[in-house]
């Protein structure tokens, strides 16, 4: 399979990246806890409003001629779980999704390698999921 065209998203960009994005938490039932349902699709469009809305952030699309195939989004990490200020020198890596019928191709892979290559272009000198750092990427 050939690698993805890579393209960073506009404002316009949010409903196609919310239909991406909860096609792929819909995989999540496999490992979620009993009766755990994903976000609902307009939950996912405000989302990726709020996200491709942020001043400080930075999403790319993966795509082919047929489809979206993948996305990932940085912003400045935060303290008070994102809503304090920003923490100097890291980023918090969020919204990396694949469509499930493209997994194990490298798409992921490949819009992590580009996210971090753009973490440090600005500065960043690591990046947070949630509560656990990408150390092994050497940010």
């Amino acid at each position: 399979m050939s690698s993805p065209d890579l393209i960073i998203a506009q404002p316009d960009d949010a409903e196609g990246l919310a239909s991406l994005s909860h096609a792929a938490k819909l995989s999540y039932r496999a490992w979620a806890q009993p009766g755990w349902e994903p976000p609902v699709l307009p939950a996912e469009r405000a989302r990726w409003a709020r996200r491709l809305g942020d001043p400080a952030g930075w999403t790319l699309i993966a795509f082919d001629s047929n489809a979206t195939l993948g996305t990932v989004h940085f912003t400045d990490a935060r303290t008070d779980r994102g809503a304090g200020e920003p923490i100097a020198g890291r980023a918090h890596l969020s919204g990396l999704f694949v469509l499930p019928a493209r997994w194990a191709e490298g798409i992921g892979s490949t819009l992590l390698v580009a996210a971090l290559v753009e973490m440090r272009s600005r500065g960043y000198r690591e990046a947070q999921r949630d509560d656990w750092i990408y150390a092994p990427y050497g940010l």
